[in-house]
């Protein structure tokens, strides 16, 4: 840009010093051409003096005389009239020339003040561009951060159900040492503590696997993260089938040990008490609906806010229902195993999950979040203290899940009382 202008400075000084060399040429011609008629009027009236002189010779009249005198000064008058008339025109031209010169100036100098604009606007626009760039930069950081702690969250919450599950194997096991005291009581004890084992290899090669799976994630694109949070929510709900299944073992050989039980007693002539076994079954389902399994339960001292997200619970078949919570917001997510398209939020294909109680209430939701597409249907949606108190007064009855591409209607629901056992996990 200076450099552009010093050029228009030299151009404009070249431009300026070729008018005034005009300028000088103009004036030295006008007075060459004054001199000229000046000298050609001189050489007229003595000529036509020397003419008038002659003729008062020949005629020696004063009349004749005094006549020539007056046209004479005629003549002379109209030469003065010419040349103050040329002399104004002349005076006009270089008028003219020096606006028509001035305005040409004018013009170029806007044109050079247009260019700098344009270039300092130019200049402007790239710096926005590069602020822009910088913010979109620090943005992606943030998410990558957020991303990161929740898979670390996640690893830690596995872990810590894995040790769970493995306190509660040892737990299960003392029972079982303190409670079989006969042959066949430890060779079921046996059994039971290679299945435990076997278990927890299984355990501790899905916990390897799920290392690899974090690891291959860091490292993954941001717009893989939602495809891989989905992967990682089947793993998590096969981890929980894969815990049903243990504690479904137990109960098995436990029921096994029970029966062996009875055969020794029928065999000692001991009676045998059923109802001991109904209100240990009892005990169990009451003990589970009445306690609260978490994925992320802790404080954020940072932001001073707390962030609590139940295991998936089953509650039919192919579905499971998260409870979740940050700050004072609460949402519940439906997670359905089942191609109904994608979870939109968009007003006119919005999926929602109808709800009816066996009080026959209804209660509806919509999706509220991301739109998430997939091989399952992932719903999530706000959930209100109004639509909580309705959701405590009584058993569901049916779920109606709607996505983009279909619906789902389930009118067998396994885990009736799930929200009146579990909303209270929010608290």
């Amino acid at each position: 840009s200076i450099a552009k202008a010093k050029e228009e400075t030299r151009k404009q000084a070249k431009i300026k010093k070729r008018n005034d060399s005009i300028a000088k040429a103009e004036e030295v011609l006008k007075m060459q051409r004054i001199a000229q008629r000046k000298k050609d009027s001189l050489d007229s009236i003595i000529k036509e003096q020397n003419r008038i002189l002659d003729q008062k010779r020949k005629t020696d009249s004063i009349a004749k005389a005094k006549e020539e005198t007056r046209k004479q000064a005629k003549i002379k008058k109209r030469n003065d009239s010419i040349a103050k008339a040329e002399e104004a025109l002349k005076m006009q031209r270089i008028a003219q020339r020096k606006k028509d010169s001035l305005d040409k100036l004018i013009k170029e100098q806007n044109r050079v003040l247009a260019e700098k604009r344009r270039a300092d606007s130019i200049l402007q626009e790239k710096e926005k561009q590069k602020k822009a760039l910088e913010l979109l930069k620090k943005r992606n950081d943030s998410i990558t951060k957020i991303k990161k702690k929740e898979k670390e969250l996640a690893e830690k919450k596995y872990n810590d159900s894995i040790k769970k599950v493995q306190k509660d194997n040892q737990i299960a096991l003392e029972k079982i040492r303190k409670h079989n005291d006969s042959v066949a009581k430890l060779k079921a004890q046996k059994e039971a503590l290679a299945e435990i084992k076997k278990q927890n290899k299984l355990n501790d090669a899905k916990k390897e696997e799920q290392k690899i799976l974090i690891e291959k994630r860091r490292y993954d694109s941001i717009l893989k993260v939602r495809e891989q949070e989905a992967k990682h929510l089947i793993a998590l709900r096969r981890q929980n089938d894969s815990i049903a299944k243990i504690i479904e073992q137990e109960r098995k050989e436990l029921e096994t040990l029970r029966k062996n039980n009875t055969q020794a007693q029928n065999n000692n002539n001991s009676p045998i008490n059923k109802e001991d076994i109904k209100k240990q079954a009892m005990l169990e389902r009451l003990k589970f609906r009445d306690s609260c399994h978490y994925q992320i339960n802790e404080y954020d001292r940072f932001y001073n806010i707390t962030t609590i997200r139940t295991e998936p619970y089953s509650i039919g078949n192919n579905l499971t229902v998260e409870l979740y919570k940050q700050g004072r917001k609460e949402n519940v997510f439906f997670n359905y195993e089942g191609d109904l398209g994608c979870a939109s939020y968009l007003p006119n294909q919005r999926s929602s999950v109808k709800i009816t109680l066996e009080n026959n209430k209804t209660i509806a939701f919509y999706h509220s979040w991301d739109i998430e597409c997939g091989e399952t249907f992932l719903f999530k949606a706000s959930l209100s203290s109004t639509q909580i108190d309705i959701l405590k007064s009584s058993p569901i009855k049916s779920i109606v899940l709607r996505g983009t591409e279909g619906y789902k209607e389930i009118n067998f629901i396994d885990y009736k009382e799930f929200f009146i056992d579990k909303l209270k996990c929010l608290e």
